[in-house]
């Protein structure tokens, strides 16, 4: 009798732990869906802006890339929590925003000076944190790029937005305090064929901050 009992019981608690398990799954499952639906709107919408933002300034006058850096910060709302610009070799030229955990995002130490930037209202504050190159290592990411394209012909100028077909596995460098998963999405920005810069949108959900 007390073996069939204990046997009963063993059953029962397996059947309890299978039961949780299965839970357990669907809630992580869940969890996962929501972030990357998260991560992926605030791209889009992000990028949506962004080209609104351009075509109308393209419109108004002549393009050039610290105005193109104007409209990305112009671009941003409160979800988008930093961007890192990135020189047409993959590397920082400068970053806005700040780390999951509320510190300025780190940047290069050694980096050629920049123009100033003429003051547009934004919320993302400029990085300051610099490190050595060597705080910088190669990350592997999965996201969705786009290429912004500036096409000019004599006196017309015009914007094409495309998708890259597939997610495709990208190596970047990334500083120990941001995780390649907390990038929405990047854009290649072109002026005819010429690589302007790229630059990366970075999101994080409750999950994620510190």
């Amino acid at each position: 009798m007390r073996k069939q009992f204990v046997r009963l019981f063993l059953s029962f608690v397996l059947v309890v732990a299978v039961v949780l398990g299965i839970q357990a799954v669907v809630v992580l499952v869940s969890l996962q869906n929501q972030r990357a639906s998260w991560t992926e709107s605030v791209f889009e919408e992000y990028l949506e802006t962004f080209t609104n933002n351009l075509k109308a300034g393209l419109s108004s006058r002549p393009s050039s890339f610290i105005t193109i850096e104007q409209l990305l910060l112009a671009s941003a709302d409160d979800r988008v929590s930093g961007l890192y610009i990135r020189n047409p070799d993959g590397t920082v030229a400068v970053a806005y925003g700040n780390t999951s955990s509320g510190n300025s995002l780190p940047i290069p130490r050694q980096r050629p000076a920049e123009a100033q930037i003429p003051t547009m209202h934004h919320a993302l504050p400029v990085a300051k944190e610099a490190i050595g190159e060597q705080g910088f290592t190669s990350s592997e990411m999965h996201s969705d790029v786009y290429v912004v394209k500036i096409l000019q012909s004599g006196s017309v100028t015009s914007l094409l937005v495309s998708r890259q077909p597939e997610r495709q596995k990208q190596t970047i460098l990334l500083p120990a305090q941001v995780k390649a998963n907390d990038i929405a999405g990047s854009m290649v920005i072109m002026y005819n064929n010429e690589v302007l810069g790229m630059v990366d949108v970075l999101t994080y959900t409750p999950f994620t901050y510190k």
